[in-house]
């Protein structure tokens, strides 16, 4: 069994050694936006949302529509009725949450998406020298690090959702945002890790991004991603045919969005306005729950933590 789990890790890459192609073209991605926002200020929110829907589509949906296959591990699984309705039993009573317990829902939100992020990145970058306490330090510097740096922003989100709102202005978020990317830097030189600096400098230079491109491109370009990745060698198939799989679970949860937007009055229209963006990370919370709780057993199964 030893030998087993030693072999399996192997696939998810070599630590330190990682591949640096994916980080290095999204931190080129993230000049590129830097540099069209000062050039192009009053054009950029249309860039901005065409390729955040385009990659969401494309990578952020997918790498969570094909949760049904991590049990058997086999491009041949089929999707069953009683999958569905666990599944939609749990976002639907996670929305319910968010309208009688908002604060409470909110926690929860942070919480195990803290736990989701660093695990992914952890799993990526040391395979096997990872762990909880890890997961979660790492991916509080992230969440630190996006939130805290737009805090104007996220702050009328949480406004509309009717939550705590974050003490701070905007100049101390920057900091408190910087001071996480201090931390993420000495982490990175520590470990003598490439990717794992590069990610650090994408999430400080998307702190003078708004708020959707930070996001985007954390969750999107590296989280969405590595992600993918790991299914696809578990589940041993090319990025087309695990797409294919997918386009059923990502048809019906982009369906499933729109409904949310009608029900909540939102106009689909105006995506610029702060309702919609708000109904947005709602949904986003109420379908992660139980991707990130799949995705835990996937990576307890085919890793080991220290």
């Amino acid at each position: 069994m030893k030998h087993e789990s030693i072999k399996e890790n192997k696939i998810f890459g070599e630590g330190k050694d990682s591949s640096l192609k994916a980080p290095i073209i999204l931190l080129i991605v993230t000049i590129g936006l830097c540099s069209f926002q000062l050039a192009y200020s009053s054009f950029y929110s249309y860039l901005e949302y065409s390729i955040f829907f385009l990659a969401f589509f494309c990578i952020g949906i997918p790498h969570g529509a094909v949760d049904h296959l991590l049990e058997t591990g086999k491009l041949n699984t089929g999707l069953s009725y009683n999958y569905i309705l666990s599944y939609l039993a749990v976002v639907f009573l996670f929305f319910i949450l968010w309208q009688f317990f908002p604060n409470v829902s909110l926690i929860i939100f942070l919480i195990f998406s803290t736990i989701h992020f660093g695990q992914t990145d952890m799993k990526e970058w040391f395979p096997n020298l990872t762990g909880q306490y890890k997961n979660l330090f790492w991916g509080s510097l992230v969440l630190g690090i996006i939130l805290f740096g737009h805090l104007s922003e996220v702050n009328v989100i949480l406004e509309n959702m009717q939550v705590f709102r974050i003490p701070l202005i905007t100049n101390e978020g920057v900091y408190f945002a910087l001071s996480c990317g201090i931390l993420a830097s000495i982490w990175a030189a520590y470990n003598r890790s490439q990717p794992m600096a590069i990610s650090t400098m994408v999430l400080i230079l998307s702190i003078y991004l708004p708020l959707l491109s930070s996001f985007g491109l954390y969750f999107l370009g590296q989280h969405s991603v590595n992600a993918w990745s790991h299914l696809r060698q578990v589940i041993h198939s090319e990025n087309l045919a695990l797409f294919l799989k997918a386009l059923p679970m990502t048809i019906g949860a982009l369906v499933l969005f729109l409904i949310l937007l009608v029900l909540m009055r939102i106009n689909v229209v105006d995506i610029s306005s702060t309702g919609w963006v708000t109904t947005f990370f709602v949904f986003v919370s109420c379908i992660s729950l139980p991707h990130a709780l799949a995705m835990n057993g996937f990576y307890r199964k085919h890793f080991k933590d220290n």
